[in-house]
């Protein structure tokens, strides 16, 4: 199995989305993704390689929060773990 047939596998179990899925989800372009990812106003990614992935229930998560900057997500998500 190749390098990338193995990443596919890892973010297909760990439920991870890419760019462009969460661009898709969203109804931005990639480009807007990437701008929200360096303003910090959208949830930290997670870096594989050279690709970013988001975790599918952050996301879904982030999104009934009404989208929340990745500072008060992050607060908020500490808060409810507690």
């Amino acid at each position: 199995m190749s390098k990338t047939q193995d990443r596919a596998k890892f973010c297909s179990q760990m439920q991870l989305l890419s760019v462009s899925e969460v661009a898709d989800i969203l109804g931005i372009t990639q480009r807007h993704v990437y701008r929200l990812i360096a303003n910090g106003q959208i949830i930290a990614p997670i870096k594989i390689v050279r690709s970013f992935r988001f975790r599918r229930s952050d996301i879904e998560l982030w999104i009934s929060m009404d989208c929340p900057s990745r500072k008060k997500f992050e607060a908020s998500k500490k808060g409810v773990k507690k």
